[in-house]
């Protein structure tokens, strides 16, 4: 899919407003739900610090996106409110009482339900908006590689965030299968980002497969599977943070320098 940038940059301002939008609301949220009060963590700690530029941040980036979003097709006003809906209903307490701990559900309380979100919230933002936004046809097998590498990155903050999200009775990968068996799935998953290409031929990989990009994509995948799998448990957030959210970074600079004739 050969798309101009600057056919779609209200998509992307209004995802990156939108995105800041749902960030701040998901943490506000849990600083107000936060069970113990864990002194000790340190995303509580600076949400009770900067209780008003929290708020400020929220507002500011409600105004943007609204703004932003009259910019958008209708077909992709559409997707970006299916797609909203999902990300605002998540975190938000429903009017449902767990038994167990008296609390309100929530969407992320279905069992697996929160890398599934995820996943298809982001290939979603990737893949389809920028073809509706242009009318393109959709690439459903770029949506369905796009899905699948989201879904990759995302077990390892499931592993690091094992502690929290068992303590607010998220049920993640890692808490219902356990770590061993959650890393054997990344291994597949792995499997198949390698796999499906070749299987697909020239589809995925923007009107032609280049056998160069594919390898230096291997080595990329492989890299992160070796930290998932000694690291993941052990670093900071922040660093699960730097290395996997900023993989999506890396993953469109190796397709850019491709498509430029740099590799």
């Amino acid at each position: 899919m050969d798309i101009s940038i600057h056919l779609v940059i209200y998509p992307a301002l209004f995802v990156f407003s939108s995105t800041w939008f749902i960030y701040q609301l998901s943490c506000y949220l849990y600083y107000l739900r936060n069970v113990d009060h864990d002194t000790n963590n340190l995303l509580y700690i600076w949400l009770h610090k900067n209780k008003k530029f929290t708020i400020l941040s929220l507002i500011i980036s409600s105004i943007l996106s609204l703004i932003l979003f009259l910019f958008l097709t209708p077909s992709a006003k559409l997707l970006m409110l299916f797609l909203g809906a999902l990300s605002l209903v998540y975190p938000i307490p429903l009017p449902f009482k767990n038994k167990t701990n008296g609390l309100n559900y929530r969407l992320r309380d279905i069992p697996f339900i929160k890398i599934f979100l995820i996943s298809l919230t982001w290939a979603g933002t990737a893949v389809i908006l920028p073809a509706l936004q242009v009318g393109h046809s959709i690439p459903y097998h770029l949506f369905l590689l796009q899905f699948i590498f989201i879904f990759f990155i995302t077990i390892p903050f499931d592993i690091n965030d094992i502690e929290i999200d068992n303590a607010v009775g998220v049920k993640t990968i890692p808490i219902l299968l356990g770590i061993k068996k959650a890393l054997i799935l990344e291994g597949f998953v792995l499997f198949s980002l390698v796999c499906l290409p070749v299987i697909w031929g020239n589809k995925p990989f923007f009107d032609n497969f280049n056998p160069i990009l594919y390898i230096n994509l291997i080595l990329f995948y492989t890299l992160l599977l070796f930290i998932t799998i000694f690291y993941a448990i052990k670093l900071p957030k922040w660093a699960i943070m730097l290395i996997f959210d900023g993989s999506m970074i890396v993953y469109f600079v190796l397709v850019i320098l491709f498509k430029k004739g740099f590799i």
